[in-house]
């Protein structure tokens, strides 16, 4: 079973996306028991601590089990959440995650004055100026997640075009045109009608349900640094989060 080497660059978070793959190859092969850490460290070419950390952050996820003196395995259920809410995804992943076709459509891009609700999660001044863009994506060519996402003007040294929006995905933009990775965020969740989400949006969401999944969030760059701040509601006929728990 192969395993490619992680890049010094984002150490921590290639070694888990490398450890992650290595633990798809294992469960199509029906290996239970992952190596000892020492072992998986040489595999990836980092440290035991990068591992130690990593498998810390995947049982966190489900995918393992822990077993003292016996070692780490593979947790059958965890490979069974196809839309883990623990885990960041693009909105596209998280359709074909569900099991259908994805694409997207952007509805608008503008720059505006930034939120007064905005101002301090994004760590703004009051007088800045963002990028407010509203998508919609779909499965199966039905509207399955409308997202609204505030970005501050200052990250892009050069404006990107609204073809460039329409082109690329919000963390795509980020990672592309202002050399930011998306790393993690911190959500809300919430139930939201139809109609209020509309008023948000500003836009017809008429093939949404009646009741949406709404989930609030900001997400934050290699550096701890804040990005986007936004809003995604969720057609859960369609997209549907699973969680793996444990007993405390």
């Amino acid at each position: 079973m192969g395993v490619v080497p992680v890049l010094k660059k984002n150490l921590s978070q290639s070694a888990k996306e490398n450890l992650r793959t290595y633990l798809n190859q294992l469960q199509r092969k029906n290996v239970k028991k992952l190596p000892p850490e020492t072992e998986l460290a040489k595999m990836l070419s980092v440290s035991r601590a990068t591992i130690r950390q990593a498998l810390d952050d995947l049982e966190r996820e489900g995918l393992l089990l822990r077993i003292h003196g016996r070692g780490t395995f593979l947790n059958p259920a965890g490979f069974q959440v196809r839309v883990n809410m623990g885990r960041l995804l693009e909105f596209g992943k998280v359709i074909q995650n569900s099991g259908y076709r994805s694409s997207s459509e952007l509805i608008s891009m503008e720059e505006v004055a930034v939120p007064e609700y905005a101002v301090k999660p994004l760590l703004l001044e009051e007088n800045s100026s963002v990028y407010r863009v509203t998508r919609v994506y779909y499965a199966d060519q039905t509207p399955a997640i409308y997202s609204l996402a505030y970005i501050p003007v200052s990250l892009f040294d050069v404006p990107p075009t609204e073809r460039d929006w329409e082109k690329y995905t919000n963390f795509e933009m980020i990672r592309k045109n202002a050399g930011r990775l998306i790393m993690r965020d911190r959500v809300e969740i919430s139930t939201e009608t139809r109609e209020s989400a509309e008023n948000v949006m500003r836009c017809s969401m008429a093939e949404m349900p009646a009741s949406i999944l709404r989930l609030d969030g900001c997400s934050f760059d290699q550096e701890n640094r804040p990005v986007i701040l936004g809003s995604a509601f969720y057609n859960t006929d369609l997209v549907r989060f699973q969680l793996v728990r444990e007993m405390d």
